[in-house]
């Protein structure tokens, strides 16, 4: 499993360098417009072989008491700051199936971008 998780991110590193993203654009023209949603698909399943390797019906972890209400208050916590963080991008270009708009340009510094660079990246 170790050395699963070590080429996991080995792969999502490699996938992030301007020379691939230059490598694959001279390749498939074109294709840079869905470069961000396909790295994000291929971010989200290789993990999942990951889960093969639990046993069916395997308990992951269980909280109870006062420690599982202060978890449910910081997932409703993150789940606002996460609309509030949203509102100052185009989720589109985010997710990566519209290009950047040029008008848009530059670092946006506005509601939660103020404080963070990446809010969406640390609230998720």
């Amino acid at each position: 499993m170790a050395i699963y998780l070590i080429a996991y991110a080995g792969l999502h590193s490699l996938l992030t360098t301007v020379r691939i993203k230059s490598r694959i654009d001279n390749c498939c023209p074109g294709f840079s417009r869905f470069y961000r949603s396909t790295y994000s698909v291929v971010s989200i399943v290789t993990p999942d072989p990951l889960l093969g390797f639990l046993k069916e019906g395997a308990l992951l972890y269980s909280i109870s008491g006062w420690a599982r209400e202060a978890l449910f208050g910081l997932q409703m916590l993150s789940a606002i700051g996460f609309l509030y963080a949203a509102r100052a991008i185009d989720l589109g270009e985010f997710l990566g199936y519209r290009s950047p708009s040029v008008e848009r340009g530059g670092l946006s510094v506005d509601g939660a971008y103020r404080i963070c660079r990446h809010p969406l990246f640390l609230i998720a």
